[in-house]
C-alpha cells in the first residue's frame, strides 16, 4: 500500500502544482482494503467500464481525468501504464485479493459489451462468487496549482456460479484530494465501503468459505 500510495501522491503534488499537459496517474500496486472474511478462496472478477464519455468515443479507455492551468483549455490525463482504466482497477483488485490469500481470475472487458455477456465470461470459471465492478464515472479533476478532486460513480455486484444477481452496492460522490488525503487513500476507502456493504458481504460470504 505505501509504494502505491508514494507513487500517486506524486503524481498528484505534479497534478497540483506543475505543468498540465501529459499528465498521468497510476493504478497499479496493492491497496489496503478490508474484505470480508467468510470469501470464498477463489472468485471472478471483471471491471466494466461505463462511462459515458468512454462508451460513446469521446475519451479513450485510458482517459482518468482532466488537468487544468489556468485560463487555457483542460488536458486530458491518462493511465500511467497505456492500459485502459478498467484494466488497471481489475488489477490493482486482483493484487489486493491476493493479499488476503484470494485468488481473483480476471477477464477483461469492452464498454461496449453488455452486462451478461460479461457475467456469462465470468461463469466459465464457476467459481461460486463472481464480482462486477461498474464504473459509470470515474475521473480526477485538477485545477493546476489549486484543487484536485476525484468524481466518482461505482458499483460492486455479485453473482453465483450460474450468473445469478445475489447483491450489490454503489458508491457515489466526489472527494476533494491533497498530500494528507491522497488519491491512493480515497480508493481504498471507496472499494472498503464496496466490498463491506451489507448486502455485498452477506452475498460472498454465503459461498464456500476460504480455508
Amino acid at each position: 500500500m505505501e509504494q502505491l500510495r508514494h507513487l500517486v501522491l506524486l503524481v498528484l503534488v505534479s497534478l497540483m502544482t506543475g505543468c498540465a499537459f501529459g499528465q498521468k496517474i497510476s493504478y497499479t500496486g496493492v491497496s489496503n482494503f478490508e474484505i470480508p472474511e467468510k470469501i470464498p478462496a477463489t472468485v471472478g472478477l471483471a471491471v466494466s467500464d461505463k462511462r459515458p464519455a468512454v462508451v460513446s468515443g469521446d475519451h479513450s479507455l485510458q482517459w482518468v481525468g482532466y488537468s487544468r492551468p489556468p485560463l487555457a483549455i483542460p488536458y486530458g490525463v491518462h493511465t500511467a501504464t497505456g492500459r485502459p482504466l478498467s484494466d488497471d482497477l481489475a488489477s490493482l483488485l486482483q493484487s489486493t485479493l491476493a493479499t488476503r490469500h484470494v485468488v481473483a481470475q480476471t477477464v477483461s472487458t469492452q464498454p461496449f459489451e453488455d452486462r451478461q455477456v460479461i457475467v456469462d465470461r465470468l461463469g466459465s470459471f464457476r467459481n461460486p462468487r463472481s464480482v462486477l465492478v461498474t464504473l459509470h464515472d470515474w475521473k480526477t479533476d485538477s485545477y493546476v496549482g489549486l484543487s484536485v478532486s476525484l468524481h466518482y460513480s461505482v458499483t460492486l455486484e455479485v453473482v453465483n456460479a450460474k450468473g445469478e444477481y445475489l447483491g450489490r452496492a454503489s458508491s457515489v460522490g466526489v472527494r476533494d484530494l491533497s498530500s494528507s488525503y491522497p488519491l491512493s487513500l480515497a480508493v481504498t476507502q471507496i472499494f472498503q465501503e464496496l466490498f463491506n456493504a451489507p448486502e455485498v458481504k452477506k452475498a460472498l460470504e454465503n459461498g464456500k468459505a476460504k480455508g
